[in-house]
């Protein structure tokens, strides 16, 4: 059916076309019942019939609708009237995120003021398990009073879907579907993809922004504090980690990249000078190269502990340990991630004993800043954390803070050594991988039942198999049991709180 300006869809007049593209199109309507101007998409008579088009239509309605945040537009409802397909969306009023794209770029605190929404609405749409596929500036809205809308999602792809090859994607732009400009190197290749291709487009849309010029494809990209004076340097740290071509070297997350941002917003000059600092994986020098769980553990306790002294910048270890065993010299490393000085090191495990062998490296000369070697038994391990990290803060010439900077998980190091091997295998996200740590946390908890991680760990561990297998209601209550009892015995336990909030939020979901 064919319909045209002055054209009642059921009770929504169609007054004027807002846009027009391979998934629809998009008219402001008046809602006759309520009185009120609407946004209306229909899928265009020459698309009805195909089963594909459709499809894709729908499964737009479907991501649109599984969504509730402020910087996403609201869909309303999925209708049909006279053999129309369609679906009414909040109206957003105001201009296209690409008429800020000018000459010399944005100055920083409004492109700040547009990059913080912009990446928490992203994640939001990544926690319900939706990739846009499609951000660019003309599908970003910017309303008369400065928010802005994410539009569009008509090339989303929903959690349990193909990421490539499938039917849908063939049939309507061979293997590649997104925009040139703003869709990731993998995209382009018709290669799988998952959230962290939003995260390409996102730094995509940063550099257009913060240069006036959108990115040319396949090309490096420029520094953005060479066009625009009012970006810091290290934003454009940011923007290149966003951009790297193999997706395992992008964030992790649009919330961690966010948190970046938000970090730089509140000190623009924070990365210079040896007030930052990156903790890289430890490398095993054990015979039997199977400690890798404990050189991961201790690298993270030293992290921590740097965490919190006042005043120092410490790499996140979603973010320095992407380079493990990476190829990529000190200059290197330490410019993508933002930081002036690397702590490598090195664990050999063997009939009982330990020897650490740590390097505190300026990532501007090259040159060791401080070097150190530990011989401990294995009950050693837990001061000896501390007392790296103090050395390294001690070396960095920065502050500590009052009291002890580690505090042990636990002093039973048998219980440790499991804990630290089932967070290795629940970081591996397959179902066998959770269950088997499911039993390595049980034994630490056996064998300390006052050690919190371990408990928050159990509590990681059901959350997840509530979500990706069987759903009982004894997982989840397993889940919620388990994520209290790690906050009563450590009330300022991280872990704790984040498995307590996890478990709490699938529960709030499905009541």
């Amino acid at each position: 059916m064919h319909v045209a300006v002055g054209q009642d869809l059921g009770h929504y007049r169609l007054l004027e076309i807002l846009g027009e593209g391979g998934m629809g199109v998009v008219w402001r309507a008046l809602d006759t019942r309520l009185g009120r101007e609407v946004a209306v998409k229909v899928l265009p008579d020459r698309f009805a019939a195909d089963p594909v088009r459709r499809a894709r239509f729908e499964r737009e309605a479907k991501a649109v609708a599984a969504l509730d945040h402020p910087n996403i537009v609201t869909l309303h409802a999925v209708e049909e009237a006279d053999g129309v397909v369609f679906f009414t969306m909040e109206l957003v009023r105001g201009e296209t995120l690409a008429r800020s794209i000018r000459p010399g770029g944005l100055p920083y605190e409004d492109l700040l003021r547009i990059a913080l929404p912009l990446c928490r609405a992203v994640a939001a749409a990544h926690a319900r398990g939706i990739v846009h596929r499609d951000l660019k500036p003309a599908n970003i809205m910017v309303t008369a009073g400065g928010s802005i809308k994410i539009l569009d999602f008509g090339l989303a792809l929903l959690r349990g879907e193909p990421a490539t090859g499938d039917a849908t994607t063939e049939s309507l732009a061979g293997a590649f579907s997104g925009t040139f400009g703003y869709a990731a190197p993998e995209q382009l290749r018709g290669e799988r993809v998952d959230h962290r291709a939003d995260l390409f487009a996102l730094g995509a849309i940063l550099h257009a922004l913060a240069t006036g010029e959108p990115l040319t494809p396949g090309s490096a990209p420029e520094d953005p504090a060479v066009a625009n004076p009012t970006i810091p340097s290290a934003f454009g740290a940011i923007l290149r980690r966003c951009l790297e071509k193999d997706p395992s070297r992008r964030f992790s997350s649009a919330t961690e990249l966010a948190l970046a941002l938000e970090r730089l917003k509140e000190d623009p000059g924070r990365s210079e000078g040896h007030g930052s600092v990156a903790v890289l994986p430890f490398v095993d020098r054990s015979p039997a190269k199977d400690q890798a769980h404990l050189c991961d553990g201790i690298a993270e306790e030293i992290l921590a502990s740097l965490g919190r002294v006042p005043g120092l910048k410490v790499a996140s270890r979603s973010s320095s340990f992407l380079y493990r065993d990476a190829a990529f010299d000190t200059r290197e490393i330490a410019g993508r991630l933002g930081v002036s000085a690397l702590l490598e090191g090195s664990v050999r495990r063997a009939g009982g004993r330990l020897r650490v062998t740590v390097h505190l490296v300026d990532a501007r000369t090259d040159a060791a800043i401080w070097s150190e070697s530990y011989d401990r038994d294995d009950e050693g391990v837990f001061g000896l954390q501390e007392e790296i990290a103090r050395s390294v803060v001690a070396a960095l010439d920065a502050v500590p803070g009052r009291g002890p900077l580690a505090r042990a998980p636990t002093h039973d190091v048998q219980a440790y050594d499991y804990w630290l091997r089932g967070r290795r295998f629940y970081e591996q996200f397959g179902r066998s991988d959770i269950e088997f740590a499911l039993q390595l946390f049980s034994r630490a908890v056996e064998l300390d039942p006052g050690f919190a991680a371990a408990h928050a760990g159990l509590a990681d561990c059901w959350s997840y198999l509530y979500r990706h297998a069987e759903g009982t209601p004894a997982a989840l209550a397993e889940a919620e049991a388990a994520s209290r009892r790690a906050i009563e015995l450590d009330p300022a336990s991280a872990p704790a709180w984040a498995a307590r909030g996890t478990a709490l939020s699938i529960a709030a979901r499905d009541d």
